[in-house]
């Protein structure tokens, strides 16, 4: 008797969790579905699919902030969560590296406000980990999304 209430609740928990797992990639989705109808922003310390993740450090270590849409980087938008350092410094002119969490679109990063290249950019693949080249580290401004390069 006890085994069979043993394997009982065993079966019963694995249930539960595995509920709770599938629950998880689909509240993302739709987080990263209410983040695109919203157009853009920002949220501190926080990523989810979809996102531009742009971290405090070289390699995708530190805070970070989730960031989505085409957007100018205001004084406003802070890096929040990771190892501590980077916490609550401003996100413009002070990340180091870049997590692109969209399956459809190419990031760019610009050294300008607005959207301009004139100095330099940066193109970031769908779903790619890379550190800022030497002209953006420290130095990005704004940011776009775009279908091809």
């Amino acid at each position: 008797m006890r085994t069979r209430k043993s394997s009982l609740a065993a079966a019963v928990s694995a249930v539960a969790f595995g509920a709770v797992l599938s629950a998880v990639p689909q509240a993302q989705a739709a987080e990263a579905g209410a983040r695109a109808a919203a157009g853009s922003g920002w949220e501190r310390g926080y990523c989810v699919n979809g996102d531009a993740c742009l971290y405090y450090n070289s390699n995708q270590q530190g805070s970070y902030a989730g960031v989505w849409g085409n957007i100018n980087y205001i004084p406003a938008m802070m890096f929040g969560n990771g190892n501590g350092s980077g916490d609550g410094v401003a996100v413009k002119n002070n990340a180091a590296s870049v997590f692109n969490m969209n399956y459809n679109h190419v990031l760019r990063i610009y050294y300008n406000s607005d959207f301009s290249c004139r100095y330099s950019c940066q193109d970031f693949q769908e779903r790619t980990k890379a550190n800022l080249k030497a002209q953006l580290k420290n130095n990005n401004a704004s940011q776009s999304w775009m279908l091809e390069v």
